[in-house]
């Protein structure tokens, strides 16, 4: 198209930081890819931010990646990754906060190998609150020089208004890919499948010792371990199975293998003398997406959470990722199989 060159060409003018936005099926990939052949061929070293954590072709589902084109592409997937930041959910809803900090951590990441010029293809959330969050404070955080946006009948405009005046920022408004084709719900999940299946290739089962991993983003060993001949007492109290409990600065909390009448919980409150007890179940802290990193934060890969084992403080993850420099496990919310299955999503507050 036309005014898709044009931009292409205003860019490799003025090389700097490029955010795309519209809604899912608007030819946000295919920009991406353009903007980035036409940068790179304007002898720029190119950076693309694959942000579209639902629908990710630079790295896995869950991720925000990060690639640098070495080569001409046909495709975003064709971008090699070289980095990557965990959000662990393939939607950006309740997810605003780490998606922002992973579009930030791949940016600075880019600055640092060298690229001139940085294309980030953001999600496809155009409407709602945590939309508004992400444009604007992807803005604030991210500093574009170019807000490139692809509309069909003006519906970004409640999102651009507000940043066309902002100060330094160039917003362009292009027309949507008439070739951009509409994936239906269930087309979308079978692409994840497939790319989680490729980025479980070659995985087997690791058993990491907690004393040496760190288990982040969950409640789960952050406070001070109860003794466990406290376990049976708290069980007959609250009519199931206590495995695990922890005393937090919020109150209790338990991992429980089994349900409990809210008036049992109601009534363990008062005898402990706590306002909160915060609970988790054994079948919610298995089958559960977790990105690994390394001593230094760096990327390893994604694996599958399959269980914990609360006495020996062992975490069973099946990965492809180096066993000997894995030292963080980032634990999603997204439920997956061993097989790249995606079973459904677990609440935040269950981890």
């Amino acid at each position: 198209m036309k005014a898709w060159n044009q931009a292409a060409e205003l860019l490799a003018a003025r090389p700097g930081v490029t955010m795309l936005l519209g809604a899912s099926d608007t030819g946000k990939s295919s920009l991406a890819v353009l903007l980035a052949n036409h940068l790179s061929g304007a002898g720029l070293k190119v950076a693309v931010v694959d942000a579209d954590i639902g629908q990710s072709d630079i790295g896995p589902p869950g991720t925000v990646g990060m690639g640098l084109c070495e080569q001409p592409i046909r495709r975003l997937a064709d971008v090699p990754l070289q980095g990557a930041y965990f959000v662990g959910s393939n939607s950006p809803e309740g997810h605003s906060l780490s998606l922002l900090v992973g579009c930030a951590q791949m940016v600075a990441k880019a600055r640092q190998r060298g690229a001139q010029a940085i294309v980030i293809d953001t999600t496809g959330l155009v409407h709602g609150r945590a939309a508004r969050v992400l444009s604007h404070f992807n803005r604030d955080l991210l500093q574009p020089d170019f807000l490139l946006a692809l509309e069909r009948e003006g519906e970004l405009e409640h999102l651009l208004r507000p940043l066309a005046i902002a100060c330094g920022l160039k917003v362009l408004r292009l027309q949507a890919s008439p070739r951009a084709q509409t994936r239906s719900r269930q087309q979308r999940k079978a692409a994840r499948e497939r790319a989680l299946r490729t980025h479980l290739a070659g995985s087997r089962t690791l058993e990491l010792s907690l004393d040496r991993v760190s288990l982040l983003r969950t409640i789960y060993g952050t406070g001070r371990p109860l003794d466990a001949t406290e376990f049976a007492g708290l069980s007959q109290r609250l009519g199931c199975p206590v495995v695990h409990g922890e005393w937090i600065p919020e109150g209790l909390y338990l991992v429980l293998d089994g349900t409990f009448e809210q008036s049992r919980m109601d009534r363990l409150k008062e005898q402990e003398g706590v306002e909160q007890i915060f609970t988790s179940r054994t079948d919610r802290l298995r089958d559960l997406l977790v990105g690994l990193v390394d001593a230094e934060e760096e990327w390893l890969g994604i694996g599958i959470l399959t269980g914990l084992d609360f006495a020996d403080r062992m975490a069973r993850v099946h990965t492809a990722a180096d066993e000997a420099r894995i030292r963080a496990i980032h634990v999603g919310i997204l439920r997956v199989s061993t097989s790249g299955e995606e079973m459904g999503r677990i609440f935040p507050n269950d981890i």
